[in-house]
């Protein structure tokens, strides 16, 4: 393996590794959350934009994400234009706003599915000039381990000279 494949690998790993962090973080907040509201209604974040704002909330055992009204409009009669429901996701778009809700199960399933992700696929190769297989130094005998009797490869006959 060359010096900048090296590097490369490293970089990789340590940003697999901070993604791994931060989905188990996510996913630790999530459940906390679930077993803060208890089933109940609860107001995360809201942020006024003038006409309209930005809300998160959880309801229902989901995780709502909308986009809602604050001017004279909130104040007519509210029309329905789209509510459709699928495997726990829901959407409702009306004059009010627009919500996209997510279960809480599953906002907690998919950071710790990409905690285990990047795990898996940040395990460390073997170092140039050891065995693939055992790790014992191969720049003695760079064609075959005399450990276990594993064919070297082409990093380690590359690294022993």
């Amino acid at each position: 393996m060359s010096d900048v494949e090296t590097v490369r690998y490293l970089a990789m790993t340590r940003l697999l590794n901070l993604l791994a962090l931060l989905s188990l973080l996510v996913c630790v907040a999530v459940g906390a959350l679930w077993v803060w509201v208890g089933g109940e209604s609860a107001v995360l974040a809201r942020h006024d934009f003038g006409r309209r704002a930005a809300r998160v909330e959880v309801a229902k055992g989901r995780l709502y994400f909308g986009s809602e009204v604050t001017d004279s409009a909130r104040y007519v009669y509210p029309q329905v234009f789209a509510v459709w429901e699928f495997a726990g996701l829901a959407y409702s778009r009306s004059t009010l706003g627009t919500w996209f809700g997510v279960p809480i199960w599953l906002a907690a399933l998919l950071p710790a599915l990409a905690c285990f992700a990047s795990r898996r696929f940040a395990r460390r190769r073997p170092e140039p000039g050891l065995c693939p297989t055992c790790g014992y130094d191969l720049r003695a005998t760079p064609e075959r381990c005399p450990e276990c009797g594993t064919g070297a490869g082409r990093d380690a006959v590359d690294a022993g000279s």
